[in-house]
């Protein structure tokens, strides 16, 4: 019965592998080669099947030989269990000739229709063009690739109105890894800016020409040109610490492409009440009531709100009748820059004191923009409001409260604030002294005891820290051999595998000897070693241990240990480092 379930099961998931789509893609692992330089050109397929598969003719290519990898993942997306197969054919090509060469593109028969890779361009220059990289432990023979690693800079338009909004990216494209990076920076003449703000960026994949790329968005502003003509955004400028290897972390300087923009002068044939307000917006008023007695004030509120450049406007002032009195406006802003644009609102309150009874009229207000989604200016206006005011007005001129101009509320605030001035002080003296006093004697002693009783806590807690510092660095070597330990258990391909290792003795080392990131450099190691009187030795076995487990991930052929006898190589040296510190 349990294994008819089983095979149920399995044909479900088979089922559901059938029903995915398929995809084929094509990527190289360098674009410009030099003459006689072998290329790696990798196939993968998912949810396919490589006798489905035509590869290209390989035309302008030696084909030297072709491995192949495989592997199948389960995962459950809405509760609903799906499998992803995925072959890997990797071809080692030498190409015929110099000049440019193309590799022609792959296709894949599917359930889904016939899937097609674009051509791959290849440039063959002649031996010893291109700069050489430096090897671990090398002499320094040139800066990073620049083909590695490079920062694009892009606009939401090419083409935009005066005052109308725009998106600029800075894209970084990277092949290696980044452990720091600062932010790219720019003169932005002619431009009002705001700053998006990227909390982490997203880093995705894109294939450049048949080289896949990592690229993540690092910076985001919105951009106001405020004059019209061709506007050019300078080349920003940024710092990239690149980690090329174990030993190898660079710091490179790069420069974005500069990027042109043409700015068109708004229309003729603009509203009297246009103020330069250009997007997209709406306008509303509110008034708290209609009806009120004399000195009794209301509250007008008006608001706009929309997307564009709206930080940059103002609205219109009401006009309001000669027996008001109108105090100045609380202005109230919310700015949002969610989805990559700039909106919000923006609300006037005014405070009205009528001041004589009768019907007064408020007009309503008019407020214009452009709108550069449609090339016309558009316009809004508020509702009108018809206020009766009842009472009679204060005739007084006298009492405390009798301030002219002034609401009740601005009066009884004015009566609490305002204190008269005795002009009569009577002044004794004080019977006892304070110098030489019992309260002067221990005001001044207790300075002297605080700071005691202070270092006394500082030894307490220095000594503290000391223990548990050490106990930290005893527990380092247990803890590292329970990390190696676990490696064989766990069901790694060889690239996790032979990358977890040296990533286990870099803690290892952090927590038992303090060696920073800065240090973790071959002469770092050799320094922090010949400081704690450890052999060199030791160095040297460490070197050629993140040597092999490097070669492992990058070059398979030539690492030579298999991954048991790799890991037991690391438990070794710890055992024997251990030893010379205890030493």
């Amino acid at each position: 019965m349990r294994s008819i379930l089983v095979i149920g099961l399995l044909l479900i998931s088979l089922g559901a592998a059938r029903g995915q789509q398929a995809d084929l893609r094509a990527e190289v692992n360098k674009n410009t080669v030099e003459e006689g330089e072998l290329l790696r050109y990798t196939l993968t397929i998912e949810n396919g099947e490589e006798r489905n598969l035509t590869p290209p003719a390989f035309r302008d290519f030696q084909v030297i030989s072709s491995s192949r990898s495989s592997q199948m993942s389960v995962q459950i997306v809405n509760g609903r269990q799906e499998i992803k197969k995925t072959l890997k054919i990797t071809y080692l090509l030498r190409p015929s000739g110099m000049g440019d060469k193309v590799i022609e593109a792959a296709e894949l028969q599917s359930n889904n229709g016939t899937l097609r890779t674009q051509p791959i361009r290849i440039k063959v220059v002649k031996s010893g063009t291109l700069p050489k990289r430096k090897a671990p432990g090398g002499a320094d023979v040139g800066g990073f690739p620049k083909k590695d690693i490079f920062l694009r800079a892009s606009l939401s338009k090419k083409e935009a109105y005066r005052g109308e909004q725009l998106l600029l990216s800075y894209t970084l494209y990277f092949r290696s890894g980044i452990s720091n990076y600062e932010m790219p920076a720019s003169q932005l003449n002619g431009f009002w800016s705001k700053e998006v703000e990227i909390k982490k960026p997203e880093v995705k994949t894109q294939n450049i020409n048949g080289v896949n790329y990592r690229t993540a968005v690092v910076r985001k502003l919105i951009l106001f040109p405020q004059k019209s003509g061709e506007l050019l955004i300078d080349p920003a400028r940024m710092t990239v610490d690149v980690q090329y290897s174990f030993f190898d972390t660079r710091r490179i300087k790069l420069a974005s492409n500069a990027v042109k923009l043409k700015v068109k002068d708004l229309p003729p044939g603009a509203p009297p009440e246009f103020n330069g307000a250009v997007g997209n917006f709406k306008i509303e008023s509110t008034l708290s009531s209609e009806e009120a007695a004399v000195n009794e004030p209301l509250t007008l509120r008006l608001k706009i709100s929309g997307t564009g450049n709206i930080q940059l406007i103002d609205l219109p002032e009401p006009q309001l009748p000669d027996d008001f009195e109108v105090y100045d406006p609380k202005i109230n802003e919310y700015i949002s820059t969610r989805g990559d644009v700039l909106s919000g609102t923006k609300s006037y309150e005014y405070l009205l004191v009528p001041r004589q009874r009768g019907t007064y009229k408020l007009d309503s207000l008019l407020f214009a923009w452009f709108d550069p989604a449609t090339g016309q200016y558009k316009t809004a206006h508020t509702r009108s409001y018809e206020i009766r005011v009842s009472g009679e007005a204060n005739k007084s001129a006298g009492g405390k409260n009798a301030v002219s101009g002034l609401s009740k509320e601005d009066i009884e605030l004015l009566d609490q604030d305002i204190r008269y001035i005795h002009t009569e002080t009577k002044l004794k003296r004080s019977g006892l002294s304070y110098f030489a006093s019992t309260r002067y004697y221990v005001l001044m002693l207790a300075p002297v005891l605080l700071f005691f009783l202070l270092l006394l806590i500082r030894r307490q807690k220095m000594k503290a820290a000391g223990s548990a510092e050490m106990n930290r660095q005893k527990k380092a070597a247990r803890k590292a051999l329970k990390k190696l330990d676990g490696l064989a258990k766990k069901e790694l391909n060889d690239k996790d595998y032979f990358e977890a290792i040296p990533n286990i003795l870099w803690d290892y080392l952090g927590e038992r000897i303090r060696l920073d990131r800065s240090e973790q450099t071959q002469e770092g190691i050799r320094r922090k070693f010949e400081s704690l009187g450890a052999d060199i030795a030791r160095a040297e076995e460490l070197e050629s241990l993140l040597d092999n487990c490097r070669a492992a991930v990058y070059a398979p052929s030539q690492a030579g240990l298999s991954r048991s006898e790799m890991l037991e190589r690391a438990k070794q040296w710890i055992h024997r480092f251990e030893k010379e510190l205890q030493a």
